[in-house]
C-alpha cells in the first residue's frame, strides 16, 4: 500500500518534531544517529546506520533513564515512504511501546499523532482493495487492531472494516453470522459515530438477506417433499400399471384357453353327430 502523504509533507513535519523533542532535556544517546533524526538523515539517506544506531540503543535502554525517543526513531524508520524498512504494522508496534511506557512525554504525543495517522491509512476501506481483492492483508491488520482496543483510544473503524471482509459477496471469508456480530459490537461500542450508522445498514441488509435465504431454504425443503411425495405416488402408479398388466395378461390366458375349450367342444359335436347318422 503506498503512503498517502508527500516526501516533502513529511519532512518539514518530522522537522517540526525534532525542534520539539530539542527543547526538552534527554539523556545522552550512544551515537549522534540515536538522537532524532537531522536534516542528513533525509538528505543522505544512510537508514541502515540510523537504523542500526537506535535498535543498539534500544537494546541498552535499561542502562539509560530514558528511551522514548529511541523508540520514536525506530518506528519513523519504518514509516518513512523511502526506508528500506518501510514496514507500517511495525512503525505502530514502535508507536504502541512508546505510548505505553512513556505516556507523558513529548515523544508520546508525537507517537500518538503518528498512531493516529497509520491506524487511518491501515484501517479505512479504500476502493483499491475492492478491485485487487486483497481481503487477507486487509483482514490481518484491522484483527491486529481490534485486538488492541484496550491500548487505542478507539477501534470502530477496525471493527466496521472486520465487519465489511465478512459481509461483502467476493471476500473469502464471507461469513453473515461473523460479519454481524463485528456490526453488532461495532454498535454497542461506539453508537454515535458515523461508523455505527452504516454498520446498522449492513446489519439491516444482512438480516433482510438471512430472512430470503431462510425462506428460500424453506421453499426448497417443501419443493424437495412434494418432489417425494410425486415420486412416491408414481411409484405407487407404476405399481398398479403393473399389476393391471399382469391381470389383462391373466385374462388373455383364460380367453385363449376358453377359446381352445370351444374348439375342442364343436369339434366333439361334430364327431358326434356323424356317429349318429
Amino acid at each position: 500500500m503506498k503512503p498517502w502523504f508527500s516526501r516533502r509533507a513529511l519532512r518539514y513535519f518530522l522537522l517540526g518534531m525534532c525542534c520539539l523533542s530539542s527543547c526538552t532535556p534527554a539523556p545522552t544517546p550512544p551515537t549522534p544517529y540515536a538522537l532524532f533524526p537531522p536534516q542528513e538523515v533525509l538528505e543522505e539517506g544512510n537508514y541502515a546506520r540510523f537504523y542500526t544506531a537506535n535498535t543498539q540503543a534500544l537494546a541498552q535502554c535499561e542502562e539509560t533513564a530514558t528511551c522514548e525517543m529511541t523508540l520514536l526513531n525506530l518506528a519513523f524508520a519504518h514509516i518513512y515512504p523511502s526506508s528500506p524498512y518501510y514496514d507500517q504494522g511495525q512503525a505502530l508496534r514502535y508507536l504502541n511501546d512508546l505510548t505505553t511506557r512513556y505516556p507523558r512525554t513529548p515523544a508520546a504525543a508525537q507517537a500518538q499523532v503518528w498512531r493516529t495517522l497509520l491506524q487511518e491509512q491501515l484501517t479505512l476501506s479504500p476502493h483499491p482493495l475492492i478491485e485487487k481483492g486483497d481481503f487477507a492483508r486487509f483482514r490481518t491488520v484491522n484483527t491486529q487492531l481490534v485486538e488492541r482496543c484496550d491500548h487505542t483510544p478507539r477501534c470502530d473503524v477496525a471493527l466496521f472494516n472486520l465487519g465489511f471482509v465478512h459481509a461483502h459477496p467476493r471476500s473469502p471469508f464471507y461469513n453473515r453470522a461473523e460479519a454481524l456480530r463485528h456490526f453488532d459490537m461495532l454498535i454497542k461500542r461506539y453508537p454515535q459515530t458515523p461508523w455505527a450508522v452504516q454498520g446498522q445498514a449492513w446489519i439491516t441488509l444482512l438480516q433482510a438477506q438471512g430472512s430470503l435465504e431462510e425462506a428460500r431454504r424453506r421453499l426448497q425443503a417443501d419443493l424437495r417433499t412434494k418432489d417425494a411425495t410425486i415420486r412416491s405416488k408414481e411409484t405407487a402408479l407404476r405399481t398398479r400399471e403393473s399389476a393391471m398388466r399382469a391381470k389383462d395378461a391373466q385374462i388373455r390366458s383364460l380367453q385363449e384357453q376358453m377359446e381352445r375349450v370351444r374348439a375342442i367342444d364343436a369339434e366333439m359335436d361334430q364327431k358326434e353327430r356323424e356317429l349318429l347318422r
